[in-house]
């Protein structure tokens, strides 16, 4: 299967939503880019948007809510081919057999629904998502793609203990943001460790908190050293507290993962060209045509040498091997 072509087919965006539009056009006016977030919430423009999405030879036209802005992951200019692509890629690449495949910070559910229609893999999905406004937006996008027999919605968070806490919304239309606080005013939401939820052994976690991954893994020990997952977590610079970005690789390395930078190769100009996250996909295709997905093998002392904001690929040491039968490129360490 060629996953570039295939993630290309499975989303098309039919409607861009009125008030995205009307917020791009205040943003190139210069006596309007300082309200360019106004029309955005202003009820009086429409919000609505619509796209098609392919499963199985299937096809079903889903709406959404253009208030949430992490929908831009299908009307944004560098996601034309792809939201976050390295990853989209590395989840088309090592989703291949039945273990469950969690999507922790799924927000409405792109990757969710591009594992849904994976050819090659067939076992259960969980999108933890625990905003309540975006569990809303969650919840209607699998009912209308019909995957609700592949996908299961769970407003709960993930972390290190079961407890409570509380949403904290940064931005009320940056959804992608929010994160969950131990105190403060917001919707008051369970929080439960990988290992209590049992779901099955999964193959692939993929890990979007915002500050919370390592209290995820933590969470989920028991998990890592049993069913040996693949994850692919986000993970940030912090110049105050260094500990903060290392301590994930760290705690990683510590249960016999190795830690991987997924890269894009492009051949241009009879050289290669390597891109990661957050760096222009969509004119280096445009430029040189579809890339190749390989890693980079990266040490905690180096972490520093890349941007502020990665995803990292953690592969159980035993099996990385099961890159390079996947297709994945080796481009060696750093």
């Amino acid at each position: 299967m060629n996953h570039f072509e295939h993630i290309q087919n499975t989303f098309t965006l039919d409607h861009r939503p009125a008030n995205v539009r009307a917020g791009r056009l205040f943003a190139r006016l210069p006596f309007l880019h300082r309200y360019q977030r106004w029309p955005i919430g202003l009820g009086l423009i429409p919000a609505e948007g619509r796209f098609t999405y392919r499963r199985a030879g299937r096809t079903q036209v889903v709406t959404f809510n253009g208030r949430n802005l992490q929908f831009h992951a299908l009307y944004e200019r560098s996601y034309r081919y792809g939201y976050e692509l390295e990853t989209a890629l590395l989840i088309s690449a090592l989703c291949r057999d039945q273990r469950p495949f969690l999507d922790i910070g799924a927000n409405w559910g792109y990757f969710s629904l591009l594992a849904a229609s994976l050819p090659d893999f067939s076992g259960p999905i969980y999108a933890f998502e625990p905003n309540p406004r975006t569990f809303a937006d969650l919840t209607a996008t699998i009912k209308q793609a019909a995957v609700a027999d592949r996908v299961t919605a769970c407003q709960i968070g993930v972390g290190s203990k079961a407890c409570e806490m509380t949403v904290t919304e940064v931005s009320r239309f940056e959804t992608g943001v929010s994160r969950l606080t131990a105190g403060g005013a917001g919707a008051k939401i369970p929080v439960k460790p990988v290992d209590a939820l049992e779901l099955g052994p999964p193959g692939f976690m993929k890990i979007d908190a915002e500050g919370m991954e390592l209290d995820i893994l933590q969470g989920a020990v028991g998990t890592l050293a049993q069913a040996r997952p693949f994850v692919v977590l986000e993970n940030f610079l912090d110049y105050a507290a260094p500990e903060k970005t290392y301590g994930m690789m760290d705690f990683l390395s510590q249960n016999d993962y190795r830690i991987f930078l997924p890269v894009l190769e492009f051949a241009q100009n009879n050289t290669s060209v390597l891109l990661t996250y957050d760096q222009d996909y969509a004119a280096s295709i445009e430029r040189a045509g579809p890339p190749r997905l390989g890693v980079v093998e990266v040490f905690t002392p180096r972490r520093f040498l890349l941007g502020l904001h990665v995803n990292l690929l953690g592969v159980p040491a035993a099996n990385v091997d099961e890159l390079w039968k996947a297709g994945i490129l080796d481009f060696g360490k750093m």
